[in-house]
Parts: structure tokens; C-alpha cells; sequence
């Protein structure tokens, strides 16, 4: 029995996401092995498993593949505070050259913030010499004070040394050479991570050993340096942020990251600092941008009153399960609703500050709650009959609680990084060069870099220590995190990981898997026959890109079924997965057991798709701004199409995601950019409306013109679903409802006269 709903609207239920392969567009570097394309031509023969034998590429065949902006040399760790790098060169440099020129240190990757390095040429041993700043850069001092010694280089995370001109020869370069380095300290460095939790950001961190407090800084990057706004002491190794403005925080931001001005959303980060029993403190952790959550992070609800009535119904059962919230970006993102109907309350008029039109009346007044925030509500229902008032609350609350998922994480698997420069453990030097294994099968692998692909093929492998050594960029973390995260949700065939490790120093990244290789190869095995059969038995010779995407939608809401079990078993376990219910989240639960949540829907699209000859990525982020999800886009007519096919599969407002332009999908799918490397995210975009399900279905009406067919097809046939423009708002719903009332002659059928609203899909349904 396929999904269903009631009155205002019942949605699918909703699950964390754990790991959910794209081939280069025209438009967007998205690149894949020449030697693994996506099957074509399925116009003139279908497709057959033509396994050929597997073959091996060096790491210097793998990065052939792809284009970068810089190169990377051995990275170099735990450098003294005050280290004077030396940089030896084979060529007379001019005497109006300026050093920095052609060589000199940065703070970050994209080398636009100098460290301030004192340069210097000596011109008896033909060196340039870069000394730390007499002032660094990267110093945690606020306006008031310093939070901690400044000395040497400072503070950062990592520092950049590029190289702008050939060493040797003096020839300026292609692409600027790089080498990683890290300042000594005592303290090893927090690897700061975050979630929204309850509508509140949470950021936490492994514990440092020798930490005795941690530092949380909010910082300001400028031209030419970081400002440190202002700091907070915490004990605890987590820090829930309810309200910013008591940390003192620039004027530009105001409640929960909210900048007046655009032009500065990308400029302020978020960093951690352990500090010992001396106040000795430890390099700066990684830096968080606030820009990368601010769309997920709720800052009012909209259509509020001053005395915070948010809605007004002529009946209980016209109440809206969903408000519109403005997030901290600006945006504005449907959340649901939950209503306190223990607590329902008859009152007069004249007794709340709230004024209608009319005269005064007897009032039903509702608390409300909008789901993942502390944001509290209220609503008022004007007409109600006390004999069936019970019956219609019990009655609204169940059809509330069914339009809901449950919110999770999506910061697993975890990421720790190791600072130990353990002799023993580390790899001999390699007697020739890494070689990769490339399956021998029809299933790209999805990768915008070439360290993204050699993490993902071994990954397929279910290999547990990965040597990055052939990676020198993987000493950069947050491009190391970015191209884990892209391998993990952009290949679906592999099956679930549980944690990373990396060890700077050593260069070893070590994997635990959620299944041993053996059962990972089986099911993999069993997935890929399998999309090979559905490909070949639902794609036609002659179909458009459209109707490919169409038939895959169609395909998976007939064949799977949402796993509820799954859902629950991981609520009562805080969202560990048991091992019985392990399949539900990969492409394995919805291609083989036809059962799955939204992770294994979204990775079962993306390899049909593929097989499909479709473009195709797995998106993350939340639906309903708090609920942990996991969709499509679908590259279409030359943009990115939205498809949601978990949410597609129910019964009452079928395909209401999909194809849907970004302005509408924004309402209820809110991106992160953990699915992709961020180098790439944001180009991934569309605006057009003529895919779009209803419309290309000719099921899409005007507000002012709907009720007319919406009367007509419930007549004919006692249910209808149809499209209107997507900011249909609950008065506008009301307003269509009593006019198709009024038009098909209902009003003898108003208990048994169901529907519900969403994104402007309207649903109505006469009970029999």
C-alpha cells in the first residue's frame, strides 16, 4: 500500500542519509575515466553486460584526466614557530624584482591572504629567504585583547608556500607550485565539525589530549588578514550556539549569523582552539564558513502576527500543517507544524490582543510548534462545533503527524585526523609508482578531481588503508573532507563506511566499512546486474533525456516501498543503523529488497540513470528545513533538474518533485555542500519551468482557473490532483476549497471532503 494522505497534507517519511557516479557535461568539469563511460547508444542497441577484463592505471594516468589550477609538493610538518624557510634558486634574479613575486606563503588554498612573510635574497648563496612576520597574520587577538601569545607565523591551520616561477630555469609558471606546512605547537590541532541541531548550530571536535578548555572564535577574513570578533571559552567538546548576539559578535551579524549585507557572506568563519593548564594554545582547527549553513538555520517564521498568530482557519480541518520560516541567509523554507491539541482553548475575541474583522466571536485557539526550531505559534480556528471539536483535533494532529520525517545527522561517517609522527608506522618508500584497479564493468565512477576518484576506486574495493602518498594536496584537510564526502555520495556501489581516519604524517588514510569485502563485492554485483535489467527492460530505443527520467521516476515509485522500519529502528538507536536494516540506506534496499529510505532511493536513481545515459548526482541537505535527506538532479534540456523520487512515490500528490526550477525546490529542499567538492557546488542549477511534471502534463492551472477542474474531475471521478503556482499559500488553498465546494454541489459531503496543499500541487478526495 503506497503512501497516503490526509486533509492538509501527508508526506513521505523521511531518514538520514548515509553514502549514496556522473559523467562530464558540456557545461560543468565533472570528469570520470575515459575507460569506464557511461553505456550509450541505447537508440540503436540495448544494454547487454559486456564485461571485459579489469585493468590497471598508474596514479600519473589518473591525474591526466584531470585539469587543476596549481600543483602540490611534499607537504612539510611541524615546522619551528619561527622557522626561516629557505628557498635556493639556479637563476640571476633582477634587481627590481620583487621576492614576493616568486615566492611567499599564504593562509589560504585559494593564496589570496600573504602570512606577511619578511622576504629577503641573499646574493652570495642565490636564496630567498621568507622569515615569519614581525606581526602575524593569522593572530587570535580581538580589539580588547590578545587571546593568546602571538609569536612566530601565528596560529593558522596550515600555511600555503607557492612558487610563482621555476626554480631553476626562472620561467614564471602555468599554475603555482604549492607546498603544505604546518607550525609545531604543543597541542595538537581540533578538527572542528558541525550540525543544526533543534534549529540551533552545534559545532564539536575530537578531544585534544593536555586540553583543558577550548576557544571558539568567530573570525572575519579581509584582504590582507583574519580579524578575530570576538571568542568564547567552553569546557565541553561541543558548543550549541541558541544566540550569538550575547558573544558580542561584529555589527554585521545579528541573531544566528543573519549579515545585512550580501556582499560579506562569505567573509566570516568559525574556528577552535585547544589551550593547556599553562595557556599554551594549539594551532587554529580548520575554519567553517558560516556562509555553508546559514540556509539551513532557521531566523523567524513569516506571516506572523506581532502577538504571534500565524495562521487563521475557518475550520479545524482547513488548519495548515506548514509554515513558511525565513532561514539566515534570507531565504524562505516551508517547515511543518505541530499542533498541542491537549492544550486547545476556547476564548473570546475581546480576550486576545488579535483583531478580526466582524464581530466579536468564540474562538478556538491552538498552540503551535514549527518542527526542528524553538519557534512557538499560535492558531485560531473561527468557526468549530464543540461536539465534533475532539474528533477533528485527534483527527489534525494524526494528518500533521503523518506529513513528517525525523530529523537526524548527516556528519557520519566521522573524520579524525592524526598528528603523529609514529616512525614505525610509517610506509616504506614506494619502489614504484601507485597503481589503481579500474573495473572491467559498465558503472563510472564519479569524480571532479583526480584525489576524488582514487579515494572512490579504492573505496569500491572496500580497501581499509588508503596511501595518499602519490596526493601531496591531501595535506590540505578541507580538500581532503571535501573529496571523501563527493566519493562516498556520488558512488553509490560503495556500500557504507563508518569512519576515516588520516594520518598526516604517514599520509595513511584508514577506512572502517560498514560490511567485510566479501558481502560488499556480492551485493555490488547484485545491484549492477540488476540496474542493467531494469535499464534494458524500461528505456526504449528513441527515448528523450525526459522521458529516460520519467521512466526511471515511474519506475522506482511502482517498484519500491519506503522502509519505515528502518526509520524507526534508527530514531530508538540515535541514528546508528542496525545491521539488519543496513540495506535500507543503499541502492541495494530499493533495486534488490524494493524497500529503502530516501538515501537508497537517490543512490538507486543515479546508477539507473547513468545506465540510462542520463548525467545524474546525488544531492544532500535537508527537506522541510530540518529533516536529514537525500535527492537527485538530473542533467535535462541543459540544466540541473531537481527530482525528489522518495517523495514522488505518494499516492495523492504523485511527482510533486519533479523537475522542479530551484526557486521552487528551495521551499522544501534545502542544499548542503558536503555531496560535492566545493569548488563545484552552486553550479549545479536550473529555472526552467516546461519539464516540470504538471506542466509538461498539462495538469498545471492557474489560481484564478483551477477550481473549475478541480470540480469537474472530483465529480468524475471522487479524487484529483493538480497543479497551481507554487507559492499557494493556506488562504488561497481555502478560498480554491470552498469554491470547488460551492461549484460541485459538496456541502452535504464536507466530513467525508479530504485534501491538502503542497508547493501548489493540490489534492481533494470525497471519501466513500
Amino acid at each position: 500500500m503506497k503512501k497516503k494522505i490526509a486533509l492538509l497534507l501527508c508526506f513521505v517519511f523521511v531518514m538520514q542519509l548515509l553514502f549514496v557516479s556522473c559523467k562530464k557535461t558540456p557545461d560543468v568539469d565533472v570528469s570520470q575515466s575515459k575507460d569506464n563511460e557511461i553505456t550509450k547508444g541505447l537508440d540503436e542497441d540495448s544494454i547487454q553486460d559486456k564485461r571485459v577484463e579489469d585493468k590497471i592505471i598508474t596514479v600519473n594516468d589518473l591525474k591526466k584526466n584531470y585539469s587543476t589550477t596549481e600543483t602540490y609538493t611534499e607537504p612539510l610538518y611541524g615546522l619551528s614557530k619561527n622557522e626561516v624557510i629557505s628557498c635556493p634558486i639556479e637563476f640571476t634574479l633582477p634587481e627590481s624584482a620583487e621576492i614576493t613575486d616568486y615566492a611567499n606563503v599564504y593562509v589560504d588554498s585559494n593564496l589570496t591572504i600573504p602570512a606577511g612573510a619578511e622576504a629577503s635574497y641573499d646574493n652570495n648563496t642565490q636564496t630567498i629567504k621568507l622569515a615569519p612576520p614581525k606581526s602575524p597574520v593569522y593572530k587570535p587577538v580581538t580589539n580588547m585583547f590578545s587571546i593568546v601569545k602571538n609569536e612566530g607565523w601565528g596560529y593558522a591551520n596550515t600555511y600555503y608556500l607557492a612558487y610563482f616561477y621555476d626554480l631553476k630555469t626562472g620561467e614564471k609558471l602555468e599554475k603555482p607550485q604549492i607546498t603544505i606546512f604546518t607550525v609545531e605547537r604543543d597541542l595538537k590541532s581540533p578538527f572542528l565539525k558541525y550540525e543544526i541541531k533543534d534549529g540551533n548550530i552545534r559545532y564539536y571536535w575530537d578531544e585534544v589530549p593536555g586540553a583543558v578548555e577550548y576557544i571558539l572564535s568567530f573570525v572575519k577574513k579581509d584582504d590582507t588578514q583574519f580579524d578575530f570578533l570576538s571568542f568564547k571559552k567552553v569546557k565541553d567538546l561541543e558548543h550549541v550556539d541558541k544566540d550569538i548576539i550575547e558573544m558580542g559578535v561584529h555589527k554585521l551579524i545579528n541573531f544566528k549569523y543573519r549579515l545585512n549585507n550580501d556582499d560579506d557572506l562569505d567573509l566570516y568563519y568559525v574556528t577552535v582552539m585547544a589551550i593547556d593548564k599553562d595557556g599554551n594554545a594549539s594551532n587554529a582547527s580548520n575554519m567553517i564558513s558560516i556562509d555553508s549553513f546559514r540556509n539551513q538555520l532557521p531566523y523567524r517564521a513569516l506571516s506572523q502576527s506581532e502577538e504571534g498568530v500565524s495562521s487563521i482557519a475557518d475550520k479545524i480541518n482547513l488548519l495548515g500543517n506548514r509554515r513558511l520560516v525565513e532561514m539566515c541567509d534570507g531565504s524562505t523554507v516551508l517547515y511543518t507544524v505541530t499542533y498541542d491539541i491537549e492544550n486547545a482553548r476556547i476564548t473570546q475575541l475581546s480576550d486576545i490582543v488579535f483583531k478580526l474583522e466582524g464581530e466579536d466571536r468564540t474562538l478556538l485557539v491552538l498552540d503551535s510548534f514549527i518542527d526542528g526550531t524553538d519557534l512557538k505559534l499560535i492558531s485560531i480556528v473561527k468557526n468549530f462545533d464543540e461536539t465534533t471539536m475532539e474528533k477533528e483535533l485527534k483527527l489534525l494532529y494524526e494528518q500533521t503527524e503523518a506529513s513528517k520525517g525525523n530529523a537526524g545527522v548527516t556528519n557520519k561517517p566521522e573524520f579524525t585526523v592524526v598528528e603523529e609522527n609514529n616512525q614505525k608506522d610509517s610506509p616504506k618508500n614506494p619502489s614504484k609508482e601507485s597503481e589503481i584497479v579500474v573495473k572491467g564493468d559498465n558503472f563510472p565512477v564519479f569524480a571532479s578531481s583526480a584525489l576524488s576518484e582514487y579515494l572512490a576506486r579504492h573505496m569500491l574495493l572496500n580497501e581499509e588503508t588508503i596511501d595518499l602518498r602519490d596526493f601531496s594536496e591531501a595535506a590540505d584537510i578541507d580538500l581532503l573532507w571535501d573529496s571523501l564526502y563527493e566519493a562516498i555520495y556520488q558512488n553509490p556501489l560503495i556500500l557504507g563506511v563508518s569512519s576515516f581516519q588520516y594520518n598526516r604524517f604517514t599520509k595513511m588514510l584508514n577506512i572502517e566499512y560498514e560490511q567485510d569485502r566479501a558481502e560488499q563485492e556480492k551485493k555490488q554485483e547484485e545491484i549492477k546486474k540488476e540496474v542493467l535489467r531494469v535499464v534494458n527492460d524500461i528505456i526504449t530505443p528513441g527515448m528523450t533525456d525526459i522521458e529516460k527520467e520519467y521512466a526511471i521516476n515511474q519506475y522506482l515509485c511502482d517498484i519500491a516501498e519506503y522502509d519505515n522500519a528502518a526509520l524507526e529502528n534508527a530514531m530508538e538507536n540515535d541514528y546508528i543503523v542496525d545491521s539488519s536494516f543496513r540495506d535500507s540506506f543503499t541502492p541495494y534496499g530499493v533495486l534488490i529488497n524494493k524497500t529503502g529510505v530516501c538515501a537508497s532511493y537517490a543512490a538507486a536513481f543515479k546508477l539507473l540513470a547513468e545506465q540510462a545515459g542520463l548525467n545524474c548526482i546525488v544531492v544532500t541537505g535537508n527537506l522541510n528545513g530540518n529533516l536529514p535527506h537525500a535527492w537527485n538532479r538530473v542533467f535535462v534540456d541543459n540544466e540541473w533538474k531537481t527530482v525528489d523520487s522518495t517523495n514522488n512515490d505518494n499516492e495523492e500528490l504523485f511527482n510533486a518533485l519533479l523537475n522542479l526550477p530551484d526557486k521552487a525546490a528551495a521551499k522544501v529542499l534545502v542544499e548542503d555542500d558536503r555531496y560535492i567538492l566545493n569548488q563545484k557546488y552552486g553550479e549545479f542549477t536550473s529555472v526552467m519551468e516546461e519539464a516540470e511534471y504538471y506542466r509538461a502534463s498539462n495538469q498545471y492551472f492557474n489560481k484564478s482557473t483551477i477550481a473549475d477542474s478541480l470540480a469537474k474531475e472530483i465529480l468524475a471521478s471522487g479524487t484529483v490532483t493538480l497543479r497551481t503556482d507554487y507559492d499557494l499559500s493556506d488562504e488561497e488553498f481555502q478560498d480554491i476549497v470552498m469554491s470547488v465546494i460551492e461549484r460541485a454541489k459538496l456541502e452535504d459531503k464536507l466530513d467525508r471532503l479530504m485534501g491538502g496543499h503542497w508547493l501548489g500541487v493540490i489534492y481533494l478526495s470525497v471519501e466513500d
